[in-house]
């Protein structure tokens, strides 16, 4: 009948038009988080080994970073946690497979290769922050191990950010959208499969609540990068300051009037000239300096000649 004809060619246009819509996918802690990432590598890697302050400051501002997405992964939005991306590794090796032939299942939020990406970046940066930690801590100084993991943690993590960045491109591509234009705006082109959920969504659902969710984690994002970056300045500045005017311990101020009593009891024990038979230079007795200035001292010319 022609009322039924007119009626089915209406809903065949109506399902296009719907799954031609775009849904509310990465809230901004996670837009946020993934743009601030990729400005401190960036950075951090043109300033690395020059033993600049601006390398370590950025080390720890990548280890708030890292805090807030374990975070985030744990207790915030749909797509940002890790159970929405965390497959098994038959499911990627699948993946890739169908990605290669060009049959690759589209996927709204992280792919499964791209979440076992985003699972991998985390574990080497988590390396690649602890080792620069520790190479400026007394216990860990100058240990070959420390050094070498901070060195071979970097050079993983290049590899992987041109894999990750391939992929991007790769995925792209084959599934006909622009996923730097969804990282920066939020939005990604809807399944057609639910282009009515996403309809009814974007009438004040789920998008609405995934906003209201983002703006809790916004504050945390603001928290754990402030916190890393003004903790690794303080840091910084603190070893800068006590390498140029060494402050004496209450320990060396107790021992300055023994010493005089001592020095005036027995002046031999405690000035001696020496001359050396080779080079006929004179030692002076030098001011005492804590076994760990000395160190720190060690440390930052160290990386300074890095």
């Amino acid at each position: 009948m022609p009322g039924v004809a007119l009626h089915e060619t209406q809903a065949s246009e109506a399902t296009p038009e719907k799954s031609a819509g775009s849904t509310y996918v990465w809230d901004l802690p996670t837009r946020l988080f993934h743009w601030a990432l990729v400005a401190c590598i960036a950075v951090a890697w043109w300033t690395g080994g020059t033993g600049e302050e601006i390398h370590e400051i950025l080390g720890y501002t990548v280890a708030g970073l890292i805090v807030f997405r374990i975070f985030w992964g744990l207790t915030g939005t749909r797509y940002a946690k890790f159970t929405s991306f965390a497959y098994s590794p038959l499911r990627i090796y699948r993946y890739l497979v169908d990605l290669i032939a060009g049959r690759a299942k589209r996927h709204l939020g992280h792919n499964p290769a791209g979440g076992a990406m985003i699972f991998a970046l985390i574990l080497v940066l988590i390396a690649l922050v602890s080792t620069g930690i520790m190479m400026h801590m007394l216990m860990f100084f100058g240990l070959a191990w420390v050094e070498k993991t901070h060195e071979y943690a970097s050079d993983v993590l290049l590899i992987m950010i041109s894999l990750h960045v391939l992929g991007v491109v790769v995925s792209s591509l084959a599934h006909r959208e622009n996923l730097i234009a969804a990282m920066l705006t939020g939005y990604k082109k809807a399944l057609p499969h639910k282009a009515s959920a996403v309809a009814k969504a974007d009438d004040g659902g789920l998008d609405v609540l995934q906003r209201i969710r983002g703006s809790e984690g916004l504050v945390f994002l603001v928290i754990a990068v402030t916190l890393g970056s003004v903790y690794g300045w303080s840091t910084t500045a603190d070893r800068v300051t006590t390498i140029i005017n060494p402050q004496p311990t209450p320990q060396t101020i107790a021992q300055v009037p023994s010493q005089n009593s001592e020095n005036q009891a027995s002046s031999s024990s405690t000035v001696k000239v020496e001359k050396s038979n080779e080079t006929g230079l004179t030692d002076k007795p030098q001011a005492a300096v804590e076994p760990e200035l000395c160190i720190i001292h060690l440390c930052v010319v160290h990386n300074a000649q890095r």
